[in-house]
């Protein structure tokens, strides 16, 4: 397919311009495509997009090294959120390096062997990897079953690359129905750190304590520490529809004679008292966010 091929297919020229993809300098059409579709093109260094296939989808790759692109390209959170509105996420992998020394591999084991992790995965894996000439690659820990929607890594970057500094690699990876509502709700959150570390303590917690609900255990100093002192992100698939102006219209449909009632009694400043006291979840304050951004989808 040549370029002028590329362009004439129409509905995918306007659908880049608006996630800000498309720049005709940049773009390489390939000879072939992939993924069940007929045509590809490299529209930026690490940056993927397929069509033609029997469905009239299109398909977008970005690795890690495209997204460092876009956004040294200007990339912005408006981006993010235009694709969140016009596709759907099918897998998304996080990656989270400690160069500092917090983990240490055969701690982590020791932890696991020792049940003292809060996780629903049921197995772990151990694979030693080695160069030619046995030169020794490092281990990767596997948690969980590679085809789940969620599987985590905790590999030895540095022996991965040959270096000898200290440098522990985890990626979380998510697929399916949970890597588009961690992406929703991430994206929700204006893409904050802590709300996506919040989704690895949640996915993988390693702990102290005797409580025989390792769920109510304190997470180990370390593992805190590698994570910032995230607190724990419990993601609801099937929650994308919550925003705030539905909120306020079950509000209005189930509490609004309650609410007369309390401020016919004692006064309004009785209602706005209660309001004063109140604890908002993680994913209020997430839903408040986008509110403000002018990011939410009440169609």
């Amino acid at each position: 397919m040549s370029y002028g091929d590329f362009e004439a297919s129409a509905p995918a020229v306007p659908f880049l311009d608006v996630l800000g993809l498309y720049d005709s300098d940049s773009l390489e059409v390939r000879e072939s495509g992939g993924f069940n579709y007929l045509y590809s093109a490299v529209l930026f260094p690490g940056v993927l997009w397929y069509w033609g296939g029997s469905n009239g989808n299109f398909h977008l790759r970005v690795s890690g090294g495209g997204l460092a692109f876009l956004r040294n390209r200007g990339w912005s959170l408006e981006n993010f959120k235009r694709v969140v509105m016009l596709g759907k996420i099918t897998r998304m992998d996080i990656a989270i390096d400690d160069k500092s020394g917090l983990l240490d591999l055969e701690e982590i084991k020791d932890f696991w062997h020792n049940e003292n992790v809060s996780t629903r995965f049921r197995g772990m894996d151990v694979v030693q990897s080695w160069g030619v000439g046995r030169q020794y690659r490092g281990q990767t820990l596997y948690f969980g079953k590679r085809e789940a929607q969620r599987f985590i890594r905790i590999y030895d970057k540095a022996a991965q690359v040959g270096s000898n500094d200290h440098w522990i690699r985890v990626e979380l990876e998510m697929k399916g129905s949970q890597a588009c509502q961690i992406f929703s709700d991430w994206a929700r959150s204006g893409f904050e750190p802590a709300f996506i570390k919040g989704v690895f303590l949640q996915t993988l917690n390693f702990t102290v304590g005797n409580d025989s609900n390792r769920s109510r255990r304190n997470t180990v100093d370390w593992w805190l520490a590698f994570l910032d002192n995230a607190v724990r992100v419990k993601v609801i698939v099937g929650s994308d529809p919550d925003t705030v102006g539905r909120v306020r219209d079950w509000i209005v449909k189930q509490c609004s004679s309650s609410l007369w009632l309390l401020s016919a009694a004692f006064g309004s400043s009785e209602v706005a008292e209660i309001i004063g006291e109140a604890s908002p979840s993680t994913r209020q304050v997430a839903l408040l966010k986008a509110f403000l951004m002018g990011c939410e989808d009440d169609s």
